[in-house]
Order: C-alpha cells, then structure tokens, then sequence
C-alpha cells in the first residue's frame, strides 16, 4: 500500500461528530449560559439591594446627627419648640423644630430651623409620597436663608419627633425616623437630651 493510499484510509477512520453529539453539546452550552445569565441577574439584584439598604440607613444616620448635634446646644426657655406640618396628604408631627441654639464656643447665638417638604421624584421613589429633610439656620433673621438638605427618601409615617417629660420640668426629645427606598427600608429611634427643659408639654 502506498503511503498516500494509508493517510487517506486513515483520514476515512477518524471519526467526527454525530448529530447527536452536537445536539448534546448545544444542550449543555444553553444550560450553561442560562444559568450564567441567572447568576448574574442574582448578583446584580442582590448588590442594587444591597445599595438600597445603605442608603436607607445613611438618610436615617444623617437625620439623627444634624438634629442631635443641635437639640443638645439649644437653649433659653423658648430654645425649642416643635410644630406639625403635613406632607403629601400625611400629617408630620414635630416638624418643622425651631431651635435657639448657643454654639460651642458659648457666645455665638443663632436660630434653625429643620422643616420637611415633598421629596422630588427620583428613581427608587414609587408614587413620590416620600419626603426631604432641610436645615435653615438663622430663618426668622435672615428669611432668605437658603436651606440645605439633610435627608431624603423618608416615609412621613414613620417620621415623627415629640417632646417627652421624663420629671418636673425635664424633657427628652424622642426622634423617630423612617427611609425607605424602593423597596427597602431602615428605621431608627433615639432619645436625645436637650440642654432646655422648659417647653411645650408634649
């Protein structure tokens, strides 16, 4: 046998792929894909998620420090009042908070006041029945002051500040605040000591 005659006979003997080895192999290809497809459809899911709960407790953080960091240098008899106000329809207990506050280096004196308004529509937001936190400080002086926002995506159901009397002329201000974003949410409550004890009974 010649040598040409052997490779052809060899070429013939090799053997190639069945239809029904292609159909096997694109069946495991398809679950392969689908199921990367689905992994990464998860993660994303899961870190959008993710994000959503960090911002929700960060709106939450952000509301407690700023009026923590003022309650605590009101002062005078009338350093601290609170109001009530109603966002998209829902009523807002303790807000707008008037503060007469005396700054740290104890000769500063100046006004603020924290007030909440309908937060504009955002993504994460469904039927925009959220609401911002602003800060204005110095308002009844300069009534232009411009305002800065302390917070966004707060629910105002679960957003509410009071004045508890915890002894004669003692006061605890009892901050509550809820975020929700998408579908997600973070809540909180803190007790805040004020420097003032004289106000309105709660």
């Amino acid at each position: 046998m010649s040598r040409f005659r052997y490779r052809e006979q060899k070429k013939r003997s090799q053997p190639g792929f069945t239809l029904i080895e292609m159909v096997v192999a694109l069946a495991v290809a398809a679950v392969i894909l689908v199921s990367t497809v689905a992994l990464g459809r998860y993660i994303v899911v899961a870190t959008a998620d993710q994000s959503d709960q960090v911002l929700a407790r960060l709106q939450v953080q952000y509301v407690s420090f700023w009026i923590g960091e003022d309650v605590v240098q009101a002062t005078g008899d009338l350093g601290l009042s609170l109001g009530n106000t109603s966002v998209n329809g829902y009523k807002v207990e303790g807000f707008p908070i008037d503060m007469f506050l005396l700054d740290k280096d104890g000769f500063t004196y100046y006004n603020v006041e924290y007030s909440v308004e309908p937060m504009p529509a955002k993504e994460g937001t469904p039927g925009n029945t959220l609401m911002s936190l602003y800060r204005a400080e110095a308002p009844t002086v300069f009534p232009n002051t411009p305002k800065t926002v302390v917070a966004e995506y707060l629910d105002p159901l679960g957003t509410k500040c009071e004045l508890q009397k915890v002894g004669n002329e003692t006061y605890i201000l009892v901050l509550k605040v809820t975020a929700r974003v998408d579908l997600t949410e973070a809540s909180g409550t803190y007790q805040i000591n004020p420097r003032v004890y004289h106000g309105p009974n709660p």
